[in-house]
């Protein structure tokens, strides 16, 4: 079943969909555009993740398909379903006859990539398959597309191999898999939580980084923070609900508090959310978290990230609970 997905948006990693960029189902429609084995020669280039998220009709027995990629190790992309063919967008990418293919053939250009990708350097891959336990391993420098097709079938496979493969089986790290990009995205780079993915996959402890944590876990971090370090009586995560506020509490027993939580590094960027903070007018008290120097004599407050993550990191009866922060 082919895949249509939206392009990744690294520019703020920093946006409220980190390494989530959405795609489809299916990529003959249209959508606007709305992270003790071999080490890989560069681990820091690139990471990816493919699913393969194949359904009856791509195939008489998707069950047995699945099956025997699972057993290769093999991660693939299919050009082919009841609705049409991409091979020819395919090979005129392949070939260097276009540069990229359009949005909604996004599945197309990523696999594209990461097949560039893998002629400088070993790529360490995640692979999930439908009812089955993910798997990371390594793509080596140099390895070759391969296809796979069956007669009376309708898929069309484009294949990579990978080796050194692990299979992941601890639930907390099969979470943290299934959760890095939208569970209907084919393919796409883990950008923000990269680092992650290698230590996982090396065997090394998890490194407890403010970088390595999702945006929607900054929220819950920042709330923690004021109930914590600030003794607001009351705080709840909105989760994105509204768009120009993420916490919203008392401060004390009649004193309501909002506030915003961003990552990213444009000071207008972030001078433009405080704006919209501030228009919520039924909260005296108005608090922006960001990556600006904390200032308690601002209006509205402004508490540093890093400074929210360093409060917890200094003692380490708090390193559970970083530790979810990154790997939830």
């Amino acid at each position: 079943m082919k895949r249509t997905d939206y392009p990744n948006d690294v520019s703020d990693i920093n946006t409220k969909a980190e390494n989530d960029d959405e795609s489809v189902i299916s990529s003959r429609e249209n959508f606007s555009d709305k992270d003790i084995v071999e080490t890989p020669e560069n681990p820091n280039e690139a990471v990816y993740l493919i699913r393969a998220n194949y359904i009856p009709k791509d195939a008489r027995d998707v069950g047995g398909l699945i099956d025997y990629l699972y057993e290769n190790d093999i991660v693939s992309i299919n050009l082919r379903d009841d609705k049409g063919s991409d091979e020819k967008e395919f090979c005129d990418l392949f070939s260097g006859g276009i540069k990229s293919l359009p949005l909604q053939k996004n599945y197309i250009n990523r696999f594209h990539q990461l097949s560039n990708d893998v002629q400088i350097s070993d790529i360490i891959t995640i692979a999930l398959y439908p009812g089955k336990n993910p798997k990371i391993g390594l793509i080596k420098k140099g390895s070759k597309v391969f296809t796979k097709e069956e007669k009376g079938d309708i898929y069309l496979l484009k294949c990579l191999k990978m080796e050194n493969v692990q299979c992941v089986t601890s639930d907390s790290k099969k979470r943290f898999l299934s959760t890095l990009i939208p569970e209907n995205v084919t393919i796409s780079r883990v950008i923000k939580k990269k680092e992650v993915v290698i230590s996982m996959y090396n065997g090394a402890p998890i490194p407890l980084k403010l970088s390595n944590v999702s945006d929607s876990k900054l929220e819950d971090l920042c709330a923690e923070y004021l109930r914590k370090c600030h003794k607001y009586q009351s705080v709840l995560v909105l989760g994105g609900t509204f768009p120009d506020i993420d916490l919203i509490g008392y401060k004390n027993s009649n004193e309501l508090f909002v506030a915003q939580v961003s990552s990213a590094k444009s000071k207008k960027l972030i001078e433009n959310k405080i704006d919209n903070l501030c228009k919520f007018e039924e909260a005296k008290c108005k608090i922006m978290f960001s990556t600006l120097p904390t200032n308690e004599n601002c209006h509205p407050l402004n508490y540093n990230i890093q400074d929210v993550w360093d409060y917890f990191a200094k003692d380490e009866s708090n390193n559970q609970f970083l530790e979810w922060m990154v790997m939830l």
